[in-house]
Formats: C-alpha cells, structure tokens, sequence
C-alpha cells in the first residue's frame, strides 16, 4: 500500500546509498522524529442527514468544531464519508447503511508511527444522538445508533462509535492517503412517524503527526566540493501551511556534509548524513547521499566500506560543464 509523503522513506538500499548512490531524485522528503500522540486527534464534526422515504444517508461540510489537537473530520477535505445499500425495516423500525471512510490528509490514519496499525483503527464517534428533521418522534421512542462497536468519553461521555481496522483499513490496517476503508454497516433505530433525521459524527484516529511536521524537499544527493539547496514548509497535522514558520537547519556529520541558513547543502566528503530542517516542536529530516566529485571518466571503488555481501562503484557520468552527478555501477550481490 502506497505511503504518503509523512513517513519515513526508505532509500534506495543499504549498499546503494552507503557512498557511492548518486542518482539524482527530486522527491519529497521524510519529517524527523516520530513522536506518540497522547490521544487520537480530530479537527471538526461532520454532519449526516437521512431520508427514510428516499432511503438516501448524505454526509455533508462540518457543522463547526475546534481543533483541540487538530485532526480528522471537515468533509471532503480531511476525509470523504460515504454511504451505500441504504435501508429501512419497517416491521423492526431499523434503518440501516454501509458506510466507508477516505483518508485526504498526506498523513496515515490508524496508525503512531506509519507501519504499526493502531489498535483503535479509526473510528466514528457520533456525537449526538440523531434527531428527527421531518416527523415527530414519540414521547415513549426515540431515534438511537444501535448495533455499535462500543461507548466511550470522546468529546462528551457515553458517546457511540463503529471501529474500522484491521483487512478494513486494508493489507497493512492503516489508512494511507486517498485510500478508502472498507464499508460497516450502520444500524440506527428509527420509529415510523420519523421521515427524515440528522446526526453529526466525529472521524477520530491516531496519525504519527499530531503536533504537524516538516516537509523537506528537494534532490537528496549531492557531490563534494557541490551544494544542493533543499526547502522546508512547516505543516500542520492535516498538511496545510504554517505562514511565516522559522526554519533551522542542521547537520548529523558536518565532516560529510554542511548546511546553511537557507537550506543549502555542500557536500564535503563521500557518506550519508541527515539534514534536518526545525520549527519550533516539529522537524523534518532528508538523509542526503554525498558523492565523490569524480573527473569525466573516472571510477571510485566503495567495496571497502560496505556490508561483504555487496560491491557497488560509481563512476562519473558527466561533462566537464556538470561534474557532478555519478550513479550506482550494476551491483554484484553474493549471499
């Protein structure tokens, strides 16, 4: 299943990138740290409306809600709930729909650290008990979610939630951006004199972001004795832009590479180092692979310096104009 851009990247591979993998790649990068959210976030309520008669559930754009610590809910926005096979049982009063949820935001959902799926998947709280829109309800009835995975204090106690995890959110039980859960079907008592009600519903999960990150971009190879410039944009949990963030850069090994200010990289020696690029609480980092800036035609051997099962030389694939980019020669692994 495909990541978004808040995870960690794996690089090419271990031998590749140890010296010598100089392919240039323009991609973006990986925040730093990831730290664990103290609870799962959520960013406002979503609001459902249902006909009985047109058997039809729609949910709709957010009936407010703050961002107390920001995530999951503005429909069609940071998340698409969809419903289908809509239904209505007279003689049991049982309104009932499959109902999916899509992941907008570039962070995973259901998961702390992007490959360990959350016990709580994500889940839907409803908010309030549904309330009739069209017809009355009867002093001795009520409209009420039943058929429920569980009750728990969300935003108010005793509130109602279906859980979606595991093959629903899946192969790996996380919901990665754009992808859509599998359908639950929602069951909601509903007496006959009630034509059409309301509900509002939280989407609440677990992202390894809570507090927002770093998006660092830009070629994440450079040569010795080169510069590479990379830019960072300080993001919120949900990915939109936080305007006028200051960034600080640093460097894991100033022997293998150094940055500045502004993000620009030199390469000083052959290695990999990690540039991180800081705001405040969050960070975004990019493991940079540094080069030996060969003359046209030259090889450098990095046998010496990798795992015994691999050998991998790079040899300069350049003009005199533009020494600096060199790839990977065919590996030759033995195991």
């Amino acid at each position: 299943m495909p990541r978004p851009l808040p995870l960690r990247r794996a690089l090419a591979s271990a031998a590749c990138v140890a010296l010598a993998a100089c392919a240039d790649r323009a991609a973006p990068l990986a925040p730093g740290s990831l730290p664990t959210p103290s609870k799962p976030i959520d960013v406002a309520s979503v609001t459902c409306t249902a006909s009985v008669a047109a058997a039809k559930v729609a949910c709709g754009a957010p009936a407010g809600g703050g961002s107390r610590s920001l995530i999951v809910g503005n429909q069609g926005v940071y998340v698409q709930v969809t419903s289908s096979n809509v239904a209505y049982a007279a003689g049991t009063e049982d309104f009932s729909f499959d109902a999916s949820v899509q992941n907008l935001i570039p962070q995973p959902m259901g998961t702390t650290d992007g490959s360990t799926p959350a016990a709580t998947g994500v889940r839907i709280f409803v908010s309030t008990d549904p309330h009739a829109t069209v017809g009355v309800v009867p002093p001795t009835d009520s409209i009420a979610v039943t058929g429920f995975d569980g009750i728990a204090t969300y935003t108010a106690a005793g509130q109602r939630y279906y859980q979606y995890a595991g093959a629903q959110l899946g192969g790996d039980g996380i919901l990665s951006q754009n992808e859509t859960s599998g359908d639950r079907t929602w069951h909601i008592h509903v007496p006959p004199t009630v034509t059409s009600f309301a509900f509002q519903v939280y989407v609440v999960a677990e992202v390894p972001f809570p507090n927002g990150y770093v998006d660092v971009s830009g070629r994440d190879t450079v040569a010795a004795d080169s510069a590479r410039t990379l830019t960072a944009t300080a993001r919120t949990a949900v990915g939109n832009t936080i305007p006028g963030a200051p960034i600080t850069w640093g460097t894991g090994n100033a022997s293998i590479a150094t940055v500045g200010p502004s993000g620009v990289v030199t390469g000083v020696a052959p290695g990999t180092v990690t540039v991180t690029a800081t705001s405040g609480a969050i960070s975004g980092s990019v493991t940079m692979a540094v080069c030996p800036n060969l003359a046209v035609g030259g090889v450098y051997s990095t046998a010496a310096a990798l795992p015994p099962a691999f050998r991998v030389e790079a040899r300069a694939r350049s003009t005199p104009s533009s020494p600096a980019t060199c790839l990977p020669l065919p590996r030759r692994a033995s195991r």
